[in-house]
């Protein structure tokens, strides 16, 4: 069974904190801190989001 958000969290406030998390991966990659980036990305993806570098920057989605 997956990871539950709870019944307190809207979707949009889950997706606001993704998007700051995302940012300060950003900004880790940046300051080439990859221990970091990778902490970042690994964390989301155990639940359940899929972040992709591409040459522009990321893409994210939330695996079904």
């Amino acid at each position: 069974m997956g990871k539950s958000f709870g019944n307190f969290i809207t979707r949009k406030e889950v997706f606001l904190v993704i998007d700051m998390l995302l940012e300060e991966r950003m900004k880790a990659k940046a300051n080439k801190d990859w221990a970091t980036s990778d902490k970042i990305r690994n964390t989301l993806a155990d639940f359940g989001f899929e972040v992709k570098d591409t040459k522009d920057g990321f893409t994210w989605r939330l695996n079904k």
